[in-house]
């Protein structure tokens, strides 16, 4: 679901910037794996 939401934004809008927003989700899901193995 997540992914094809990020394919249609893909086709809405500017690629460089979807570049970067998926960067920052990538990185948000990494440091929410982090914690939850960290701290549990």
């Amino acid at each position: 679901m997540i992914f094809s939401n990020l394919v249609n934004d893909f086709k809405k809008e500017n690629i460089k910037y979807n570049c970067y927003v998926a960067k920052k989700q990538i990185k948000k899901g990494l440091y929410f794996m982090f914690f939850e193995f960290y701290f549990n």
